[in-house]
């Protein structure tokens, strides 16, 4: 009963002196991914092209005095991948090339740790969940059958939604850097980068195992809400 009245207390104290801290950051960066082919298929050729990703984030932030503070964020994400995969399929040779453009929000958790008063330098690294909202996916497969004479050949275009593709939710972790330099008693500005860790496939096929990375470089604006000297 003791310890927990003398936590308590100590919460208590702390919160008298605690920063809430709301931020907003806008990222640019390069995702990365994961491709395992464990399917049916023979002759399997896969490869992707990762195109330039986007980030905007809303952060809040309760900062004490000392090293370790905690914060969650809400981002929205877009990002884009191009996947080319040639493959045989009983009689058939197909080639495939399908460009998915994906929007996102991620929620996330974190523990950071600062060091400095003015200037600060700081190290987060949490979970993060991903829904994805909303998808589209163009191209073409093109099947091609070698065992027929002539050899025939079937040309197919992709596109519109790709929801019923991918997974809704996504797991995995982030890792980040950045320091905040102050405008004013209550405005900071900030320079990060992130990178982002997914921990299960994207794709709901057991087929087609795909997991994502993400680099970002971010700049961003702080105000703080309340701060009692």
């Amino acid at each position: 009963m003791k310890i927990f009245i003398t936590l308590l207390l100590t919460l208590t104290s702390l919160s008298l002196f605690a920063q809430n801290q709301i931020g907003f950051n806008a990222a640019y960066g390069m995702s990365y991914y994961n491709i395992k082919e464990g399917g049916p298929y023979t002759n399997v050729k896969i490869d992707y092209k990762a195109k330039p990703a986007m980030e905007f984030e809303l952060n809040f932030k309760k900062r004490w005095p000392g090293v370790i503070n905690f914060g969650t964020s809400l981002s929205y994400q877009k990002q884009n991948i191009e996947v080319s995969k040639n493959y045989t399929d009983d009689d058939f040779v197909i080639d495939q090339l399908i460009d998915y453009k994906l929007n996102m929000l991620y929620l996330k958790a974190f523990p950071e740790f600062v060091y400095g008063k003015k200037i600060r330098y700081y190290f987060q690294i949490g979970p993060s969940l991903s829904y994805m909202f909303s998808s589209e996916a163009s191209g073409y497969i093109d099947k091609t059958n070698n065992s027929t004479s002539p050899i025939t050949s079937v040309n197919s275009l992709i596109g519109g939604d790709a929801q019923n593709i991918f997974n809704t939710f996504s797991f995995g972790f982030f890792t980040g850097i950045g320091i905040d330099f102050p405008v004013s008693d209550n405005i900071t500005l900030s320079l990060s980068s992130q990178f982002d860790y997914s921990i299960n496939s994207w794709f709901e096929k057991e087929h087609d195992i795909y997991s994502s990375r993400a680099l970002y470089f971010r700049i961003g604006a702080n105000y703080i809400i309340r701060e009692v000297k």
